[in-house]
């Protein structure tokens, strides 16, 4: 019961990541907005729709695969992508200062970063070789 319900929401939280990084393809100005990023010109459009849309999709795409296939190794690359996000987010608390909505990212990162860690332990892993 607890890997079925480990593995749907991992593959719900794959949808949303696939659609947050669709927006970010499609309308990045908009996306960006609803999170909270500020942009300057063509370039900083250019990075949102490349390197935020990428983590998102990547991410997204890994979780629902790796549900889906019940396949552990998969869910590595979400996992640590979202550590790093939430590692980034802290270093730039304690450098930069907070902003409001902080610990609401905080505390999805985290979120995010154990459930894909544990879902990785979970689920099995395809033997190599």
């Amino acid at each position: 019961m607890t890997r079925f319900l480990l593995t749907a929401i991992i593959l719900i939280a794959g949808i949303f990541f696939i659609i947050a990084g669709i927006g970010f393809l499609v309308d990045p100005t908009s996306s960006a907005t609803s999170l909270g990023l500020q942009w300057r010109g063509p370039a900083g459009l250019a990075a949102l729709r490349a390197e935020t849309a990428a983590y998102y999709l990547v991410a997204g795409l890994c979780m629902i695969w790796g549900a889906w296939k019940r396949n552990g190794e998969i869910l590595l690359a979400p996992a640590a992508m979202c550590a790093i996000a939430f590692i980034g987010r802290s270093l730039g608390a304690l450098v930069d200062g907070t902003y409001d909505a902080l610990p609401y990212y905080l505390v999805a990162d985290l979120f995010f970063a154990i459930i894909t860690f544990v879902g990785s332990k979970l689920l099995p892993h395809e033997t190599v070789g």
